[in-house]
């Protein structure tokens, strides 16, 4: 955790190019993960294990944080496998219905926690949902996001993220959890972050995941975008 209490981490598994749609190649997103991660207050980097194995190998995630995923499965990665690979957490998204009983969910990040791995809870939308995460209400997330915490039998290493929305706020106040604000699936400008946090936001507001606002910004090259955005968090602590 930095000295601050303030994480920033980027979320690296981009397959899109939201400005236009189109795919995003191998080398062009690791180019952009290399120009993010660069920024000196960035954290770390959320990605999948092949990911951060090559960003290991290009020597960009000394004295970063690696939190490992697994794109498209809720589940995530085995603790003991995590743990042999020296990466530095575990990243899986949850809805309502995937935190359910039965669903294996709890019994998940209790397998994490034994193993003494921090755990990146992304709340997410059910997967019938056609909107994008930018059109939606946060009374929309309500209901997934009570669902999830009341699985989650203890906060011990357990983070959860929520998106950049108008009264995400009013979300993260209803837990003790720390939370993280991630990106949408669209660009957000930099004065959007920036007007973000300067509200009043609860104090287990920890941080940010900076995804396509960075990787893909609006305006300005990535290394630019990234240290604006991040600049938006630790404004808080000054």
């Amino acid at each position: 955790m930095p000295l601050d209490g303030q994480l920033v981490l980027i979320a690296g598994n981009q397959s899109v190019d939201p400005r236009h749609g189109g795919a995003v190649g191998r080398r062009e997103l690791l180019d952009r993960l290399v120009e993010a991660l660069s920024v000196p207050t960035v954290d770390g980097v959320v990605a999948s294990a092949d990911l951060l194995e090559e960003l290991t190998l290009l020597n960009v995630l000394e004295h970063r944080l690696a939190i490992c995923s697994s794109p498209g499965e809720s589940q995530g990665v085995a603790g003991s496998t995590i743990l042999a690979a020296n990466f530095d957490g575990a990243h899986l998204g949850a809805s309502g219905e995937q935190a359910t009983a039965g669903s294996g969910f709890a019994e998940r990040i209790a397998e994490l926690q034994n193993s003494g791995v921090p755990a990146l809870i992304d709340i997410v939308q059910p997967s019938g949902a056609a909107h994008s995460d930018f059109e939606t209400d946060w009374h929309d997330w309500i209901g997934p996001f009570q669902s999830v915490s009341q699985a989650v039998s203890t906060g011990a290493g357990v983070w959860f993220s929520l998106p950049a929305i108008a009264g995400m706020h009013s979300l993260a106040a209803q837990t003790a959890f720390p939370v993280l604000v991630r990106d949408t699936d669209v660009p957000i400008d930099t004065a959007a972050w920036k007007a973000l946090f300067a509200g009043d936001l609860p104090l287990n507001v920890r941080g940010m995941v900076i995804g396509a606002s960075g990787l893909f910004p609006l305006a300005s090259a990535v290394g630019e975008a990234t240290e604006q955005i991040a600049a938006s968090i630790r404004q808080r602590v000054r």
